[in-house]
């Protein structure tokens, strides 16, 4: 979880409220979150008109419900996009360089905030596949032998049909092992791969100084945001491919 402490960072002389314009796309535009309802943040536009006569745009996020429907739906969210933006990218750049300093350590902590396991047991994994596939050939030919060996022989078929029997059971057995580990290696080859391709991203925009809409779609998958009343703010990001990563 990230925290933030909103500052002002200019003197207001008038303030006026303006409509965003219809079809903006934001940075931020669907990927913020209410952290206490799950709903939706949207964004609002103004300006501070300052001394001069210049206006200063002002971007900001609130919880859609609760500017539609007051108090009674949620409390406020508001937050400012340009401290959204300041605390993402440091955020990224942190974790970039935390890939850039030690990429090993880093692979292994978000494969394993993933998996939950280590790398180690999907090598372990296909090490015991194998095998089982190795016994599962082994096995069809000791049923195949058993059969000729039958019919050459002319060994009682009560005999051929009890070994065949063991063997198809524990061939039964062994099969359904295999499944597990065939679908448990998927998944973890999976992870592995989301892992190295998250680590790609990160030293993509090891140097990131400002976030446009590509990047943040391309790196988030949404933004967990706490009420404004809550001191320090909670900001919880979840990346896409890895989730939430401290």
């Amino acid at each position: 979880m990230n925290t933030l402490r909103i500052i002002p960072f200019i003197t207001q002389v008038n303030y006026v409220i303006y409509n965003v314009a219809a079809g903006d796309t934001a940075p931020f535009t669907g990927l913020l979150k209410c952290l206490d309802c799950g709903y939706n943040l949207v964004r609002t536009g103004n300006y501070y008109i300052l001394a001069s006569g210049e206006k200063v745009p002002l971007f900001a996020y609130n919880y859609g419900t609760y500017a539609q429907k007051g108090r009674t739906a949620c409390t406020s969210h508001y937050i400012l996009e340009r401290d959204l933006k300041d605390l993402v990218i440091a955020d990224i750049r942190e974790k970039a360089g935390n890939v850039i300093q030690d990429e090993n350590a880093a692979k292994e902590r978000y494969y394993a905030v993933r998996s939950q396991s280590s790398g180690i047991k999907l090598n372990t994994d296909r090490s015991a596949l194998k095998k089982l596939n190795k016994r599962l050939g082994e096995l069809d030919e000791l049923i195949q032998a058993a059969f000729e060996k039958s019919v050459l022989s002319g060994a009682p078929s009560e005999m051929f049909t009890t070994l065949a029997q063991k063997y198809e059971a524990e061939k039964q057995e062994l099969a359904k092992q295999a499944q597990q580990l065939t679908t448990s290696i998927e998944q973890q080859s999976q992870t592995e791969n989301d892992v190295e391709t998250f680590i790609a991203l990160m030293k993509k925009h090891v140097s990131i100084s400002e976030l446009d809409r590509a990047t943040a779609v391309e790196l988030i998958d949404h933004i967990a945001v706490s009420a404004s009343t809550v001191e320090p703010r909670e900001i919880t990001i979840y990346y896409n491919l890895i989730g939430n990563v401290e």
